[in-house]
């Protein structure tokens, strides 16, 4: 008796907790979903008031930022930048939200309800796992050619 066994190897995976209908997206919602460092900083100072004075009922959200990895630890410059940017005035004014790190199942329903995702991709990346959780949600990306997005 023979034993056949498949592998796939991959580089991450994605968990897909819901189904997604397109005729119900808000066409006025985007999302950037990535680290402060992989283009945050130019979409909320450059970008995102430029696309504000295209479509004035844009709303933005933007998941997560940084990550501390202990309480023990102070502050790095990725959270020191994500705090100034979510405290300002100006940025809730232009209808940006910051959610901060959520769990994976609010993602997958920002994602769900999202337009388009924004990656200006600030950073010279191989992969995101964010971008391709944006596709399984039929959420189509927004990027620039910098780095190598598969």
């Amino acid at each position: 008796k023979s034993i056949i066994a498949w592998f796939f190897i991959t580089r991450n995976g994605v968990n897909i907790y819901n189904t997604v209908d397109i005729k119900a997206k808000d066409k006025n919602l985007f999302v950037y979903n990535a680290s402060v460092t992989k283009g945050m900083i130019p979409l909320v100072n450059e970008i995102w008031p430029r696309i504000k004075k295209q479509i004035p009922d844009a709303k933005l959200t933007i998941i997560g930022g940084y990550y501390r990895f202990s309480k023990k630890h102070q502050p790095d410059q990725q959270e020191k930048d994500w705090h100034t940017m979510a405290n300002n005035p100006v940025n809730a004014s232009l209808n940006i939200e910051f959610t901060g790190v959520i769990p994976q199942k609010e993602i997958a329903e920002i994602l769900s309800s999202a337009n388009f995702m924004i990656y200006p991709a600030a950073f010279p990346e191989t992969f995101g796992i964010s971008t391709v959780e944006s596709l399984c949600y039929n959420t189509p990306l927004i990027t620039c050619r910098f780095g190598a997005i598969s």
